[in-house]
């Protein structure tokens, strides 16, 4: 798998995660639901951005690597 579909996967299973948190907000709205979304999925969702990111600045190191090390390089 290429950084680039990791990338989307990921994209893809945070941006479901989000639709389905806002379904669920509209049917439970009380302290816990505030609590489960402060602890959990704000930070989960913090930490998707950064490992996004890092993927992307993964790739290009990898990328620039292996220009690197190419015999004609």
């Amino acid at each position: 798998m290429s950084f680039d579909d990791a990338k989307g996967r990921l994209d893809h299973a945070a941006e479901l995660l989000a639709l389905r948190w806002q379904d669920t907000q509209a049917e439970w709205d009380d302290r816990k639901r505030t609590e489960v979304e402060d602890e959990f999925l704000r930070p989960l969702f913090s930490n998707v951005t950064s490992a996004m990111s890092a993927l992307d600045r993964l790739r290009d190191v990898l990328a620039r690597a292996e220009r690197d090390c190419r015999p004609d390089a």
